[in-house]
C-alpha cells in the first residue's frame, strides 16, 4: 500500500472519528447545522449513525405540517 493511499484512508479514519463525534455531542440534533452536516458527511461518503438520521428525519416531518 502506498503512503498516499495509506495517508488518505488515516485522514478519512480521522474526520469518521470527529463526525461520529460531533453528532453524539448535539444535544439538540435537529438544529440546521445538524442537516448541513449529515449532508455534507453522507455526499462525501462518510456515515451517519441511523439514529441520528432518523431523529433528523422526524424532526423534518414535523416542520413540513
Amino acid at each position: 500500500m502506498s503512503e498516499t493511499v495509506k495517508e488518505d484512508r488515516e485522514e478519512g479514519e480521522a474526520i469518521q472519528k470527529q463526525l461520529t463525534a460531533a453528532f453524539m455531542g448535539l444535544q439538540n440534533p435537529t438544529l440546521p447545522s445538524a442537516y448541513k452536516l449529515r449532508d455534507v458527511a453522507l455526499a462525501n461518503g462518510f456515515f451517519v449513525d441511523p439514529r441520528v438520521q432518523h431523529r433528523l428525519t422526524q424532526a423534518e416531518a414535523c416542520w413540513a405540517n
